[in-house]
């Protein structure tokens, strides 16, 4: 049975187990990235996710008549 992986706590995580995206898998006590110090960027994440869906819109140049 896995535990958290949380320095210091012991707790089995079985049904309730809380996966983050650092990796670790977490009890409900330290689920929160701010609760177990979470290293992974979610900012960066974001950033990239919006620059992949919404490209950059350039219009055409008018043609003076």
């Amino acid at each position: 049975m896995p535990t958290c992986a949380h320095p210091g706590c012991s707790k089995s995580v079985n049904i309730m187990a809380f996966r983050c995206k650092c990796g670790g898998v977490f009890c409900s006590k330290h689920r929160l990235p701010s609760d177990h110090a979470c290293k992974y960027d979610f900012k960066a994440e974001g950033r990239k996710k919006l620059a992949e869906e919404n490209p950059k819109v350039v219009c055409e140049k008018v043609c003076q008549v």
